[in-house]
């Protein structure tokens, strides 16, 4: 998601591709939404609501054999906000700096340099 808007954010990208990203974008969010909502355990959801569970781990019944675990809400709601953002070109200077793209897609690896002579 992050490498998403950062290329929608680059002055090198034009309207409709920005409109593909904005689209690939929300299926990321639509599959974090869609996945939280469908882990669970023992018919038990443990990632769409904060709780604790007391799982019973030895024979009595005491708390000494009881653990807790909490559980969190990783929902889009929760994560980013109760509305998903949108990506855009906040972060470009109007007109676009298309200098400052070094042509290097992926900016994992260095960007290789040129040989002249």
């Amino acid at each position: 998601m992050s490498e998403l808007a950062s290329q929608s954010s680059s002055g090198i990208v034009t309207d409709a591709e920005r409109a593909h990203l904005q689209s690939e974008f929300a299926d990321l969010i639509a599959q974090v939404d869609r996945l939280a909502n469908g882990a669970g355990y023992n018919g038990i959801s443990v990632l769409n609501a904060a709780s604790t569970l007391d799982i019973q781990v030895g024979l009595d019944g005491t708390a000494a054999s009881r653990i807790s675990v909490a559980t969190v809400d990783v929902t889009s709601a929760t994560l980013l906000g109760a509305t998903p953002p949108a990506i855009g070109h906040a972060g470009r200077r109007p007109g676009g700096d298309r200098a400052a793209h070094d042509g290097n897609p992926d900016r994992r690896q260095p960007a290789r340099r040129l040989r002249v002579g």
